[in-house]
Parts: structure tokens; C-alpha cells; sequence
């Protein structure tokens, strides 16, 4: 009996520190695309066997939420690429996904943060993520390197 309930207890302890690993690894890329325009990319890059939704999703799906703009606003909806396919009538991502945001800027720099939100599954184990981030856009091109990612759950 001893031996059960330590294997249960092993098996929940790993789960909740499962939890707070980070499936989906976030980095961003600002380009200028004209002047006074510019496109955020953000690629998520996911650790294997796992997988993420689409932005088309019905429910489970990848967004962006809590968005606030400064200096700048939003053009266009957010856009996606990456390697998709259909499972359960649901579109899937396995390995990298990428969402666009085209920004139009009212000044010389401007200011972008929100929070990815998404679904990561591992066969029918499921858990919620997100990113928060802050995307600071010059009238120069930029990049920027990787930023922590803050996991919420």
C-alpha cells in the first residue's frame, strides 16, 4: 500500500512541475515594411512531441490577448505560418509556429505588449500557456533576441 500511494504521489508531484516548464519557447522579430509600418513576427518554437493550435481555432485556440498599443496601432489581423495539419477537424502545429502583426506607427517609436495565449498538448494531455511581451519598434529595422518567457497558468 506504502508503494502505491508513493507512486501516486511521485506521479502528481511530476505533474505539477511538469506544469510549470515552458512548452513553447517565444522570440520576436520587429521589420520595417515601409514607412511608418512595420511587422512583428513572433516565433514560437515547440519543444517535441508536443503540439499547438491555430489561430482559427474554434476553441483551444492561439491568441493574443490583453494587447495595448502606444504610439502605434494594429493594421490588418494577426496572420500565421507554420507546418499545419488537421487532426479531430482541428488545425495543429507541431514544430514552429509564427504569428504577424503589421503595426502602423504615429511617431518615431512606439510600444506593443500583450500576451500569448495557447494550448499545448501532448496526445490528450493538455495544459494552457502564455507569454507576456513588449515590443519596443524604432523607426529602424530591428530584432531582438529571445525574451524570458513568464508562464501563467
Amino acid at each position: 500500500m506504502k508503494r502505491v500511494l508513493l507512486f501516486v504521489a511521485a506521479v502528481f508531484a511530476s505533474l505539477l512541475c511538469s506544469a510549470q516548464v515552458q512548452t513553447i519557447n517565444w522570440s520576436y522579430k520587429v521589420t520595417m515594411t515601409g514607412e511608418g509600418t512595420a511587422r512583428v513576427i513572433f516565433t514560437g518554437r515547440i519543444q517535441e512531441g508536443f503540439h499547438t493550435y491555430s489561430i482559427t481555432a474554434d476553441n483551444s485556440r492561439t491568441e493574443i490577448m490583453e494587447v495595448k498599443t502606444r504610439g502605434c496601432s494594429l493594421s490588418g489581423a494577426l496572420r500565421e505560418e507554420g507546418n499545419f495539419t488537421e487532426e479531430s477537424g482541428k488545425l495543429v502545429c507541431y514544430d514552429e509556429i509564427r504569428l504577424m502583426q503589421d503595426i502602423r506607427l504615429s511617431g518615431k517609436s512606439a510600444e506593443y505588449s500583450g500576451c500569448i495565449a495557447s494550448f499545448v498538448c501532448a496526445g490528450q494531455m493538455c495544459k494552457p500557456e502564455s507569454w507576456n511581451f513588449n515590443v519596443k519598434i524604432e523607426e529602424a529595422a530591428t530584432s531582438k533576441p529571445a525574451k524570458k518567457s513568464s508562464l501563467r497558468l
